[in-house]
C-alpha cells in the first residue's frame, strides 16, 4: 500500500483501527467473561445499524448545524449508558433492577433457544414482568452480556430522544430546534436516567413514538397511526400510568389547537374525536 498517496491515508488508519478493535475485542473475550466482553461484538453490530438510520436522520434535518448533533447524540447516550453501569455495579455492587432484569432475562434466553417461547416469571408480563423478558428476547439474540444489554437498551433510548426531537420540530413550527436538539440529546440527567437496562430506555423509546404520532396527528401529518399506537402499547406494558398520562396529553391537545376555518362544525367534531380516543 502506498502510504505516501494521501488517498490511501484513510484506509490505512482504517484497517489499523480495525485491526487494534478486533486486537482488544479478543483480548477482552479471552481474559473476561462475556458479561462483560461481549459488548465488543455488540457494538459493531449497533454501529453497522446506526449509521443508515443516523444518515436517513440527516438527510431529513434541513438545518446544517444540527445534523452532526445526531451522531454525537447517540455518543453521549451510549456512553451514558456506560455510566449507568458503573453506577449499578461498581458503585452500587449490583443493588439495582438491573441485575434482576439481566439474571432472569438470561435466565429466559437459554429458555428461548431450547425452544420454549412462553415466560414462565413468578410475576405477571407487565411492568417489571416484560422488562425481564425483554431482556430475554434481547439476550436471545446477543447473548447473555449485562454491559452488551446496557448497550442495546441506550441505543434504544437515543432513538426515543431522537424521535421526541422530530415530534417537537413536527408541532412546533418556527421554534429553536437547535436549543431543543442541544438540551434533549445532551441533558445529562435525561440520558444517563434514559440508559442501561430497565423500564427507563423502553420507556423513552415509546414516548418518542407517541409523542410522533400525536404531533402529526395535531398538525394533520400523515403517518401518526403507526407510531401512536405502538408508542402507547409499548409503554402500557413497562408503565400504564404513562400511557395514561399520554392520552391525557392527547385529548389536552384536541381540545386546545387551534383549527383554521373553525366553523358551528369544529365542536361536534372535537367532541366525536373524544369519543373515539375515549373508546
Amino acid at each position: 500500500m502506498d502510504l505516501e498517496s494521501p488517498s490511501r491515508l484513510p484506509q490505512f488508519f482504517g484497517l489499523v483501527m480495525i485491526a487494534g478493535y478486533l486486537l482488544v475485542a479478543i483480548t477482552a473475550l479471552t481474559r473476561s467473561s462475556y458479561d462483560i466482553g461481549g459488548v465488543f461484538l455488540v457494538g459493531p453490530v449497533l454501529a453497522v445499524l446506526s449509521v443508515p438510520l443516523i444518515a436517513k436522520a440527516r438527510r431529513t434535518e434541513p438545518d446544517a448545524r444540527i445534523r452532526p448533533l445526531f451522531a454525537l447524540g447517540l455518543l453521549a447516550t451510549v456512553f451514558a449508558g456506560f455510566a449507568h453501569f458503573l453506577v449499578d455495579f461498581k458503585f452500587y455492587g449490583g443493588a439495582a433492577d438491573a441485575r434482576r432484569y439481566s439474571q432472569q432475562g438470561a435466565a429466559l434466553a437459554v429458555q428461548f433457544w431450547h425452544g420454549d417461547f412462553v415466560p414462565h416469571l413468578d410475576i405477571g408480563l407487565t411492568g417489571t414482568g416484560f422488562i425481564i423478558v425483554l431482556t430475554g428476547i434481547i439476550y436471545a439474540l446477543i447473548g447473555p452480556t449485562v454491559l452488551g444489554g446496557y448497550l442495546v437498551y441506550s441505543w434504544l433510548a437515543f432513538w426515543g430522544l431522537y424521535l421526541s426531537y422530530r415530534a417537537f420540530c413536527t408541532s412546533m413550527v418556527g421554534a429553536d430546534y437547535r436549543r431543543y436538539a442541544l438540551l434533549v440529546f445532551f441533558l445529562p440527567s435525561l440520558i444517563f436516567w434514559s440508559s442501561g437496562i430497565g423500564k427507563g430506555a423502553w420507556m423513552m423509546l415509546c414516548i418518542g413514538l407517541a409523542l410522533l404520532g400525536i404531533a402529526r396527528l395535531l398538525s394533520g401529518t400523515s403517518g401518526a397511526a403507526l407510531p401512536l399506537l405502538a408508542g402507547l402499547a409499548g409503554s402500557a406494558l413497562a408503565r400504564p400510568h404513562i400511557t395514561a398520562l399520554l392520552v391525557l396529553a392527547l385529548i389536552a391537545g384536541v381540545l386546545v389547537r387551534r383549527v383554521e376555518g373553525a366553523n358551528l362544525l369544529t365542536p361536534i367534531i372535537r367532541v366525536g374525536t373524544l369519543a373515539i380516543l375515549g373508546v
